[in-house]
């Protein structure tokens, strides 16, 4: 059942990102069973029903997570309190809460089931979870490379690259970690990560993401300050020509330029697309720009703003934010919209789903363990992934919203901080690594 677990886990490391849907709409390929079904949401109710046949496998990985009882706890009450007063008030929505919920709740469980068997594999396989991430990066790029062929060099650049990462903002977004572990881990030789760097840089300038852009500056800091770089002056070099290299081509090309920091000014400005984004404004920032999609939520927690602290519950923000969609211009969800209200800017997808008390824990937990933590010494591998999960979950947190659910970002980086630190009882939370150690020998 552990070799299940292991072979589960991996294959959903090298294919999480895959999704067609994108290719669909733009009607590059025909819709098929490939495109009805995403291949990462089957990996990832197989680890569900594979975690309710044998808890052991999980249970040890959940326990050690600081606080993970507590935020489950409220984000229960809150779901359970927001779905008793959509039911009681006949809370209109075109389509049927209990659905909504069941499907929410169901892909939430399905996280913290795989949270917990990624965090094994990360640490009892170390090297075939890095090579199963970096399968993941070969099958995006690949997928470049078919959309080259496919279009041709200069009509994929036009349309912007996005490979089968579904839209160019997510394979952009996908990229991102990768060129921030190939920049500061040492996984391979020299100039194989300087050739790693060079393309998976281009093909993020050439996704024209303004959100890959900020996904990589936020997440190249993170990762600067979590291996501390700068003080073992390792990588110092191949740091600063990347930085530089990258920010000298978003500088100096015009169209690189206007598409990616070009359009993240205009978005701050007001500018927007008619039927595409609106103008909102937002109390300190002024009039800002956001998508269709996060329009109703944000307009629900400026109104009732109460509701970003407690949350409206797990899944619950399409119900609640609905009336906004039909009082409201909201870009390209129109009033006659019937489906789910899901933002793609973090928080707004965030604060809704878990409330602040939850999301403030998460951090606080991290934070002790962060506090804890001493550099020891860790083979390349687990350093990869170390910087990649953390990369992740700072995305997922600030920038956008992305497959991997928050909760299971949560799961897998509070157990790799717990795994690296120093032997000793970690600060505030009460479980030391050796006690981290116990419960894996008990979970096996």
């Amino acid at each position: 059942m552990s070799q299940i677990a292991r072979y589960l886990s991996l294959s959903f490391l090298a294919t999480w990102w895959f999704s067609l849907t994108y290719l669909v709409r733009t009607g590059e390929i025909a819709e098929n069973i490939l495109t009805r079904f995403q291949i990462q949401e089957l990996f990832l109710l197989a680890m569900l029903g594979l975690a309710l046949l044998r808890p052991k496998l999980v249970l040890g990985y959940l326990k050690v997570v600081p606080y993970l009882s507590i935020i489950l706890i409220i984000v229960a009450i809150v779901t359970i309190v927001g779905y008793l007063f959509a039911i009681y008030t006949e809370w209109y929505v075109p389509f049927s809460i209990d659905n909504r919920l069941f499907i929410q709740l169901l892909a939430f469980m399905a996280s913290i089931a795989a949270g917990a068997l990624v965090a094994r594999v990360l640490i009892t396989r170390s090297k075939d979870s890095c090579h199963a991430l970096i399968l993941g990066l070969a099958f995006a790029l690949l997928g470049v490379l078919w959309q080259f062929y496919h279009q041709g060099l200069t009509g994929a650049i036009a349309a912007r690259l996005h490979g089968f990462n579904g839209e160019p903002k997510g394979l952009g977004i996908f990229l991102v970690p990768f060129f921030v572990c190939f920049v500061l881990v040492p996984v391979t030789t020299n100039f194989r990560r300087a050739l790693v760097i060079t393309i998976v840089g281009l093909v993020i300038l050439l996704s024209y993401s303004s959100t890959a852009i900020i996904a990589l500056a936020v997440s190249m800091a993170a990762g600067l300050l979590l291996l501390r770089v700068a003080s073992k002056g390792r990588n110092v070099l191949l740091v600063f020509l990347a930085i530089v290299g990258f920010a000298t081509l978003v500088v100096s090309s015009e169209e690189i330029h206007q598409k990616t920091i070009g359009r993240f000014l205009e978005r701050t400005q007001g500018m927007y697309t008619e039927g595409i984004s609106v103008a909102i404004d937002v109390p300190v920032l002024g009039l800002i720009t956001v998508d269709g999609n996060d329009s109703p939520v944000l307009r629900m927690l400026l109104d009732q703003p109460i509701l970003g602290l407690s949350g409206v519950g797990y899944g619950m923000q399409s119900v609640f934010a609905y009336p906004f969609l039909i009082r409201y211009d909201s870009g390209f969800l129109d009033v006659d919209f019937s489906g789910y209200i899901t933002p793609n800017l973090a928080l707004l997808n965030h604060l809704p789903n878990y409330g602040l008390v939850p999301l403030g824990l998460m951090i606080l937990g991290l934070w002790r363990l962060l506090m804890s933590y001493r550099r020891v010494s860790m083979s390349v591998y687990k350093e990869f992934n170390f910087l990649y999960f953390s990369s992740w979950f700072v995305i997922s947190l600030l920038v956008y919203e992305i497959s991997f659910k928050l909760i299971m970002l949560y799961i897998v980086v509070a157990n790799i901080f717990l795994r690296i630190s120093q032997a000793g009882t970690c600060v505030g939370v009460g479980v030391g690594p050796l006690a981290f150690g116990a419960a894996l020998e008990r979970s096996r």
